[in-house]
Formats: C-alpha cells, sequence, structure tokens
C-alpha cells in the first residue's frame, strides 16, 4: 500500500523546449516552499538554474556515450555519478 504524502508530479525538461503549465506551476510551488524554509528568495531561481545544469550535464553524458567508446579506452570515460541535493 502506498501512502501518498507529498505531491508527486511526473515531468519532462527538454533542452530546447519550454516547461508546461503544470510542471511550472509544480516547480515555482517548490521554490517557494524553498525561500520559505531556508529565508532566502531567490531559491525559485536557483532551483531552475539547477535544473538547467542538470540537463545539460545530461546532455554531455550522451554525447560522450554517442563519440567515445569505452570498449576502445577504458580510462577515456570514468563513471560519473549525478547527486543532487534540491
Amino acid at each position: 500500500m502506498i501512502i501518498i504524502t507529498h505531491p508527486v508530479t511526473p515531468e519532462a525538461l527538454e533542452t530546447l523546449g519550454p516547461l508546461n503549465a503544470s510542471a511550472l506551476n509544480f516547480l515555482s510551488e517548490a521554490g517557494r516552499r524553498l525561500s520559505s524554509l531556508s529565508g532566502d528568495a531567490r531559491e525559485t531561481s536557483f532551483l531552475f538554474q539547477r535544473l538547467s545544469m542538470i540537463v545539460q550535464r545530461f546532455n554531455s553524458v550522451l554525447i560522450m556515450d554517442f563519440f567515445c567508446s569505452t570498449d576502445e579506452d577504458p580510462d577515456l570515460w570514468p563513471p560519473v555519478i549525478f547527486i543532487f541535493t534540491f
């Protein structure tokens, strides 16, 4: 049995695509709540910047995976671990 105590909204972020209304509302609300907890009014902006960086980092992983084969040189592409804290 799953008890839902937090809002869950599946959203997709695209490199060159805009956010839809539900994603914008959800992330803006999350930013407002972060701002109220931290006392810093810039938290919403920081949240959007972090998400932008996540998309850019993932794109770089995809590009490296496409162009660099680990079979040729195992030291060329070390494992990448992402730890996201919000």
